[in-house]
């Protein structure tokens, strides 16, 4: 549990606002919010009315402002008048609300007994990790004000402390939870064009090499391998000499990379067994190969993966097999919202249903993906789509061979 209190002092927004799971609709009232974790003080302005709620911290460290409403949360910045909508991806590290889930979805409540807290009747709530009697939090809830008005994190390296101070049920304005006049939308640098390498100017000369292949390369040297649905490409360098080499393996749409090309591994490391490329033929035409030095032999190969595009009320079921994790990769598909959600079975029963909220992605553009890990529970995997049209690609590897 130490651990995390180290984590949420870094993320003060956690640790502020644990306010909005599971409860109805909140009246209108405004508090501070006073947060004491070891080491560390903050206190920030709340205003909350009905489903909206608006945080704000405006001087010294930590500052932040944001508010939430009707399921967006918005970030602003008085400092340049701009303003920027969280997608999901941001909503797991800003959002008070996403990140709170997160950190508390493996841990079981239960119900106290009522308490009087800053002047409000509360009903405490404990939580302790499953399969543990230990308390690791506890929660007061104000029935009047449908609110935590105080959490603590129990640790043996100290507590941390939330508490609502100075509360005040009062008309809160609904301004608070508009974009101000004036302000414009924040550009992503992310969604930015990126750079093209001087080396990729005339990436259309450059071969096209279909796998499997082993081909002797120098520093320099750029191939292109075209990406099919339903595979993976493999990629594997070996240096052909004593010196060090670099190699690099580049996702390419329309003649651009997709990210810089230092976020992309050397796979001509030592003691690298492979580099494995899941981009889909809507992210990317080519994965393009290019040695920065040294000369190497490069192999490469294509692997077998279940892919399918997902439209809203359609599901995709795969068979898992025991043992080796499941590589997956989601991709949006249209330019507004989707929503997809997975599950493992076992024996076509959804193993830990509760837990189906917190398996649940939401994209908000077009071509925004996810990828992640999973280990390999039950003998079937099932992704549903809610809302919009995703893109689902998944294979199990063994991560020590090529």
């Amino acid at each position: 549990m130490r651990g995390r209190i180290k984590k949420l002092s870094g993320m003060i927004i956690v640790l502020a606002v644990v306010i909005f799971c599971g409860q109805s609709i909140a009246g209108e009232f405004t508090a501070d919010l006073v947060i004491n974790i070891p080491g560390q003080n903050d206190t920030l302005k709340l205003y909350v009315k009905g489903n909206a709620y608006r945080l704000e911290k405006l001087e010294g460290k930590n500052k932040m402002l944001l508010f939430r409403k009707q399921g967006t949360t918005t970030a602003l910045n008085p400092d340049v008048k701009e303003y920027k909508t969280l997608t999901s991806n941001e909503e797991n590290m800003f959002n008070p609300i996403a990140a709170w889930e997160n950190m508390s979805y493996d841990m079981e409540a239960k119900a106290g007994d009522n308490e009087t807290v800053n002047g409000y009747e509360c009903r405490k709530y404990l939580y302790n990790y499953k399969g543990s009697d230990d308390v690791v939090f506890e929660r007061w809830l104000s029935q009047a004000l449908t609110f935590v008005v105080k959490q603590k994190i129990l640790s043996s390296g100290g507590d941390a402390v939330m508490e609502l101070i100075n509360i005040k049920e009062e008309p809160v304005d609904d301004a608070l939870f508009e974009i101000p006049a004036g302000y414009t939308e924040a550009v992503n640098p992310e969604d930015l064009p990126v750079p093209i390498p001087d080396w990729a100017i005339d990436l259309e000369s450059t071969p096209v090499m279909a796998p499997p292949f082993e081909k002797a390369m120098g520093a320099g040297e750029t191939i292109r391998i075209k990406t099919k649905p339903g595979k993976s490409i493999w990629l594997r360098a070996k240096s052909t000499t004593d010196a060090e080499a670099s190699v690099r393996a580049i996702p390419f749409k329309d003649g651009r990379p997709l990210k810089e090309i230092s976020m992309y591994n050397n796979f001509a490391m030592k003691g690298t067994i492979c580099e494995r490329r899941h981009e889909t033929a809507a992210e990317a035409d080519y994965i393009v190969v290019h040695v920065e030095k040294g000369e190497v032999t490069v192999e490469a190969k294509l692997s077998d993966m279940f892919e399918k595009k997902v439209a809203a009320g359609d599901e995709f079921r795969v068979p898992i097999n025991p043992g080796n994790n499941i590589e997956v990769r989601l991709v949006n598909l249209i330019e507004g919202e989707s929503e997809i959600k997975w599950d493992m079975l076992k024996n076509g029963e959804v193993l830990n249903p509760d837990y189906t909220k917190y398996r649940t992605r939401v994209f908000n553009k077009e071509n925004e993906f996810h990828k992640m890990t999973l280990s390999p529970d039950g003998n079937e995997i099932v992704f549903k789509v809610d809302k919009g049209e995703v893109l689902v690609k998944l294979g199990q590897f063994d991560s020590f061979t090529f």
